[in-house]
């Protein structure tokens, strides 16, 4: 795991980075369309500008894409981390290892939880000020939801990123407690006499 997760991690962070290009291009969008895209009649001080649909629509998409992506990714780590705590614990009660290599990686899976549920409410903080700013909802202390939600992005995706670091370092250490616990079961069942 600790071999792929840095993969499935460059890949939910591709996916931010697309929707936040995506994002910063619908304001550029919404401001090329001009006056002329208005009805016949319409002036131009008592309207607002048109979006471009096509860019906010494929914007919300890559952002609900990316959710998904950022919750499989960190759903997967818990699950490994869950998968391979209990794979440790039992094998140390069966072959009456030294419980402190269970409790190593019981250590590391509580530590590596509370980032995994982090990064799952910084995806759902972004998408909740994008669809804030899109539902016109008033402004809060005459700050613009857009602002919000792009300060949420960036900084988003850079805490997500550093969360994703220290996950990966808990993985390898979790790796190297396995390798232990294999190469104590190895011995003991070598002196045991129980191997092929």
């Amino acid at each position: 795991m600790n071999r792929i997760f840095p993969v499935l991690a460059l890949v939910a962070a591709a996916f931010l980075v697309a929707a936040m290009i995506v994002g910063l291009n619908v304001d550029v969008a919404t401001r090329s369309v001009g006056i002329d895209a208005l009805a016949p009649g319409v002036s131009a001080s008592s309207a607002q500008q048109p979006r471009d649909d096509q860019v906010f629509r494929l914007h919300f998409l890559l952002g609900v894409a990316s959710g998904i992506v950022v919750m499989l990714v960190h759903g997967i780590a818990v699950t490994y981390f869950i998968g391979t705590s209990r794979w440790c614990k039992e094998v140390v009660a069966a072959y009456s290892l030294d419980p402190e290599l269970a409790k190593r990686s019981a250590r590391l899976k509580r530590r590596t939880f509370p980032l995994a549920l982090f990064c799952m409410l910084v995806v759902v903080a972004i998408a909740a000020l994008g669809a804030a700013e899109d539902t016109r909802v008033p402004e809060v202390l005459d700050i613009a939801w857009s602002d919000l939600h792009y300060v949420a992005a960036f900084a988003g995706l850079a805490l997500m990123l550093a969360a994703n670091y220290f996950q990966w370092l808990a993985m390898c250490d979790n790796q190297r407690v396995i390798e232990e616990i294999a190469a104590e079961v190895k011995r003991v069942r070598h002196e045991r006499g129980l191997d092929d």
